[in-house]
């Protein structure tokens, strides 16, 4: 097979992961994986559904999995799909499935999660590295320069967040909603 796999491989490869997931249910399979990044390169738009329905997968290896082919390699920023990312990021018990959740927020630029990774971010019981990257994907989100981002000092530490940018952030989105 050639890389990236062309369209009729692409089936083929499509065809494969619905009888991996049919024959092999939650449990771990390194194939799955593969052939979804795999897709995920070439193209194949005709799995998006598929890896829609996959963000709900039991295994948080197939959520992230389908998380890095929607976000990370499409770029898909349809607002059911930001929606998605914005409760898995919220919500979902894998710490790896809620960052690249939370990244991917940021790599689509998603404005509609600014007031969601505010609380992640104010939310003391939350994981530090959560909320640290919910604050960097704040900064990337309304376009801070890299050299305006935290120097971390190797943990999360409260002091380098911006408490007025984040009040900023309450007002603005505070007005939005409100229309």
């Amino acid at each position: 097979m050639n890389y990236p796999p062309s369209y009729s491989d692409c089936q083929e490869l499509f065809e494969e992961l619905k009888l991996l997931d049919s024959t092999t249910n939650d449990e771990f399979n390194q194939r799955k994986y593969v052939i979804i990044h795999d897709l995920a390169e070439a193209r194949f738009f005709e799995a998006r559904p598929y890896f829609i329905a996959g963000l709900e997968n039991p295994d948080p290896d197939y959520r992230w999995a389908c998380i890095s082919a929607l976000a990370t390699h499409w770029q898909d920023a349809e607002p059911r799909l930001i929606a998605k990312l914005l409760n898995i990021a919220r919500n979902d018990p894998d710490t790896q499935v809620r960052m690249i959740a939370i990244d991917s927020l940021g790599r689509l630029k998603a404005r509609a999660a600014l007031t969601v990774l505010k609380r992640i971010v104010e939310n003391e019981d939350e994981d530090p590295f959560h909320r640290q990257m919910a604050y960097e994907t704040i900064l990337r989100i309304l376009d801070y320069p890299s050299e305006a981002f935290p120097v971390w000092p190797g943990n999360f530490d409260t002091k380098l967040i911006d408490r007025k940018l984040l009040g900023t952030i309450s007002s603005a989105s505070d007005a939005s909603e409100s229309k």
